[in-house]
C-alpha cells in the first residue's frame, strides 16, 4: 500500500486533474443509464422507437471516438477534451428541453453521445504524454480505478434523482460535465498533446485506413480487444434477465452483481497492475483472455446464481488486465504522429461492443435460447485467446531473432 502511495506521488501533478476528471465524469454520468426510461416514461415514446433512437444515437459515440483520435493528432488534446464536454453539454441540454418529434430527440442524443465518445482517446493520449514509459501502466490503472469509483456510485445517485424528476438527472449530468471542463481548463497546460509538429505533413494526411494497413500487428492487437470486452457489455444485457427471468432471484441480486464487479475492480486493480508490470503485453492479454474464458465457462456449466457470481469474479480480473494493458501497449507502440488515432481504436472497440452485442444476444435468445447466447460469449474470448497467443508467439520469435543477430 505504501508502495502504491509512493508511486502515485511520483506521477506528474497534471495527471491528478485527469484522474479527478474521470471520477467526476463517471460519478455524474446520470443520463446514459436512464435514457430508455426517460424516452419511454418521460417522453412517451414506444419501446421500439426508444431502442431505435438509442442505436442511432450510439453511432455518435463511435464517430466521436474516430473524430477525437484524428483531432488529437493535429490539435492540442486539452482543446479536444474541452470541445468534447461542450458538445456533450449541448446535446444533453437539447435532449432535456426539446419537446418535439423523435427526430429531434435522436439528433440531440447523437450530439450528446458524440461529445461523450470524444473524451476517451484525448484523455488516453494525455495520460501517455504526461507519464513516462515506466509509469504508464500504473497511470492507466489509476484512471481505470477512478472511473470505476465514479461508476460505483453514479447510477445510484442518478436513480435517486430520477425518482424525483428526470430533469434533475440531466441537470446533474450537465453540472458534472461543467466541473470536468473547469478541471481540465485550469488544471492542464495547453501545450500537452498534439503531434502534428512531430511528423511530416504527408504522415498526418494519411487516412485512418492507410495507417491501420501500415501497422497490421498493432491494428489486430487493438481490434481483437472487442472479443474480450464484448463479454462485458453482453453480460450487462443478459445478467438482469438471467437473474430475474431464469434464476428467479430478486432485483437486489441484480444490484449485488454490479457491486461485486465494481468491488473487485476497486480492490484488485493496483495489485494486478503490480503483478503484470514490466511483463510482455501480448502474454498478459493471453492471461486476460483466459480469465474471460474461465468466467464464461463457469457460468455456462454451472448455470445458477452461484456460478454467475463466481464467473463474474473470474472475468472481472480479465477486465482489469485488459483495461490496463491495451491503452498502455498502444500508446507505447503506435507511431507518434498517429498515436491518437490508434488510441481511438481502443475506445472504438468499446463503443462498438455497446451497440453490437446487446442486439445480437437479444436476437439469439429470442430465436434460440439463453444457453446459445452464453455460448457465444464463451467462444468470443476463446477466439481472442488464440489471436493474442499468436501475437505473443510471433513477438517472442521476433525477439529471439533480434537477440541472435545482435540488433
Amino acid at each position: 500500500m505504501f508502495t502504491i502511495a509512493k508511486d502515485f506521488q511520483q506521477l506528474p501533478r497534471q495527471l491528478y486533474f485527469i484522474f479527478l476528471c474521470s471520477l467526476v465524469n463517471r460519478l455524474g454520468m446520470f443520463v446514459y443509464p436512464f435514457l430508455t426510461l426517460y424516452l419511454v416514461n418521460g417522453r412517451g415514446l414506444s419501446v421500439a422507437a426508444a431502442g431505435t433512437m438509442l442505436s442511432v444515437g450510439s453511432l455518435g459515440m463511435i464517430l466521436g471516438n474516430l473524430l477525437s483520435g484524428s483531432l488529437v493528432d493535429r490539435w492540442q488534446a486539452k482543446g479536444v477534451i474541452l470541445l468534447s464536454f461542450s458538445i456533450n453539454i449541448f446535446g444533453y441540454w437539447g435532449l432535456m428541453t426539446q419537446d418535439a418529434s423523435p427526430y429531434a430527440y435522436t439528433f440531440f442524443l447523437f450530439v450528446g453521445l458524440l461529445g461523450m465518445g470524444m473524451y476517451g482517446p484525448a484523455g488516453n493520449l494525455l495520460i501517455a504524454k504526461l507519464s513516462s514509459t515506466e509509469q504508464r501502466q500504473f497511470a492507466y490503472a489509476n484512471d481505470y480505478v477512478f472511473k470505476n469509483l465514479g461508476m460505483a456510485f453514479g447510477p445510484l445517485l442518478g436513480g435517486v434523482l430520477a425518482v424525483r424528476s428526470f430533469e434533475l438527472v440531466f441537470y446533474g449530468d450537465i453540472l458534472s460535465k461543467t466541473i470536468c471542463l473547469l478541471l481540465i481548463y485550469f488544471g492542464l497546460k495547453a501545450t500537452i498533446g498534439g503531434s502534428q509538429q512531430e511528423a511530416q505533413p504527408t504522415q498526418n494526411n494519411r487516412s485512418i485506413i492507410q495507417l491501420l494497413l501500415a501497422s497490421p500487428a498493432l491494428t489486430i492487437f487493438c481490434l481483437s480487444g472487442i472479443l474480450l470486452i464484448g463479454v462485458l457489455f453482453g453480460m450487462e444485457y443478459l445478467v438482469p434477465l438471467l437473474l430475474k427471468n431464469v434464476f428467479h432471484t430478486s432485483e437486489i441480486m441484480v444490484g449485488a452483481v454490479y457491486t461485486l464487479n465494481a468491488a473487485i475492480v476497486l480492490c484488485a486493480s493496483f495489485i494486478v497492475e503490480r503483478l503484470i508490470r514490466d511483463r510482455s503485453e501480448p502474454f498478459m492479454m493471453v492471461i486476460s483472455a483466459c480469465f474471460w474464458v474461465a468466467g464464461m465457462l463457469t457460468i455456462v456449466i454451472g448455470f445458477n446464481t452461484t456460478a454467475l457470481l463466481l464467473g463474474i469474479t473470474f472475468w472481472s480480473l480479465g477486465e482489469i488486465i485488459y483495461s490496463i494493458i491495451l491503452p498502455a501497449y498502444v500508446s507505447k507502440n503506435a507511431p507518434e504522429h498517429c498515436k491518437g488515432r490508434f488510441l481511438a481504436l481502443v475506445d472504438l472497440t468499446v463503443s462498438g461492443a455497446r451497440i453490437i452485442f446487446p442486439a445480437l444476444l437479444g436476437y439469439i435468445w429470442f430465436n434460440y435460447d439463453v444457453q446459445s447466447a452464453l455460448w457465444l460469449l464463451t467462444v468470443m474470448p476463446t477466439l481472442g485467446l488464440l489471436v493474442y497467443a499468436s501475437i505473443f508467439l510471433l513477438h517472442s520469435r521476433r525477439s529471439t531473432v533480434l537477440e541472435a543477430t545482435g540488433d
